[in-house]
């Protein structure tokens, strides 16, 4: 018998259904607003089963409803198709074609920006991730690029957002001893804005790069350690707007305290595109903790906390700083090897020093899933 590419395919649907309770939908800090929210994520994967090569696709959606407030129901999608290809023993080159359509999650924009209804993003996204390892010497060769598309919400027009990123980054590392790597990796980005101004007169374009230098060390079953310090800058080309240039760093530390207890630590700081009338990027400080713990087979227990200090790159006299503290507990247990049932728990607080854009908020939420 023929045996083809074609019987190598393996499809693997899976679902998930939420039930959340969120106690402020809206992300304020007065009259708050809480609602019950259904969501079934339905999923489709489709990957191969070659020796050589891979290619996977996907496709998949979250569709929420609300009990009270329906006009904040959404329907998100996505589209990847996933192709890594073993170019010789030593090198692979790993493609990535995605498409997107997603809704701003309240609080994520300026007040200025919420419309009636949650703002709709649609996202083009392509990457290149090429990847080479010798006996000691190691390369990766990053590009990323992403095309953003702000649908207008209501009488609010988005369009001045609608923008295109690029970014390249390039690490080089030798193998000191058995498990210890020196590196330094340097890398670029380009943001570019469909409109060569927004509707105040700001030119948005920026540009920007990151140059990191430091050590990984992976002692597989036991930790891994990565450290980096560098530098790094962002240009403007709106008239008055002073560059940004400061220090650069990035930590990671896993450590498996037991067999069954995990800890992960990383902090990092980096430069984020927003959609903001104040700023087009906010450089963010953000340390992150999170614990895993597995008592039992089928039962894992996952509680993690993160503070991020963003800094918006605005013009002279419009300063605008955000402190944002976030918690997680999150309960999984697994029925079988297809089916499980989730318990989760997130806290967020933000302080900004913008009258109005403070809020804290608690979801509960409680997910049945089936992974076939």
């Amino acid at each position: 018998f023929y045996d083809g590419p074609l019987d190598s395919l393996l499809l693997r649907p899976a679902a998930a259904l939420d039930l959340i309770y969120d106690d402020n939908l809206f992300r304020q800090a007065q009259d708050e607003r809480s609602d019950q929210i259904f969501v079934l994520a339905p999923e489709l994967v489709l990957e191969t089963d070659w020796l050589n090569h891979q290619i996977t696709a996907r496709a998949g959606a979250s569709i929420g409803r609300h009990v009270d407030l329906n006009a904040e129901d959404y329907e998100d999608y996505f589209l990847s198709l996933s192709p890594l290809i073993d170019v010789d023993e030593n090198t692979t080159l790993s493609l990535d074609f995605g498409y997107s359509s997603t809704h701003s999650e309240r609080g994520s924009t300026d007040t200025l920006l919420e419309g009636p209804e949650p703002a709709i993003d649609d996202i083009l996204k392509f990457s290149a991730n090429w990847v080479y390892q010798s006996d000691k010497y190691s390369a990766r060769l990053l590009y990323e690029f992403s095309q953003d598309d702000a649908l207008d919400n209501g009488l609010i027009e988005r369009d001045f957002l609608d923008n295109s990123s690029q970014v390249l980054v390039f690490r080089q590392g030798y193998d000191f001893t058995t498990g210890t790597t020196g590196w330094i990796q340097p890398g670029l980005e380009w943001i570019d804005y469909r409109l060569s101004r927004d509707d105040s007169g700001l030119v948005r374009d920026n540009q920007g790069w990151t140059l990191l230098a430091g050590v990984t060390i992976n002692r597989t079953a036991v930790s891994f350690l990565e450290l980096g310090l560098g530098a790094m800058s962002r240009s403007f080309e709106q008239t008055g707007q002073d560059d940004f240039f400061g220090f650069a760093y990035v930590g990671r530390l896993l450590w498996n305290i037991t067999p069954l207890v995990t800890l992960d630590i990383s902090a990092g700081r980096s430069a984020r595109v927003v959609q903001s009338t104040t700023g087009r990027i906010a450089v963010d400080d953000e340390v992150t903790l999170e614990l895993a713990w597995d008592p039992l087979e089928n039962l894992i227990f996952q509680a993690a906390v993160s503070f991020t200090r963003s800094d918006y790159e605005t013009l002279p006299g419009q300063a605008r700083t955000e402190d944002l503290v976030e918690a997680n507990l999150n309960m999984r247990y697994l029925l079988n090897e297809n089916m499980y049932l989730e318990a989760n728990y997130d806290f967020g607080n933000l302080s900004s020093n913008l009258i109005g854009d403070d809020y804290e908020s608690n979801l509960l939420s409680i997910r049945a899933g089936v992974e076939l």
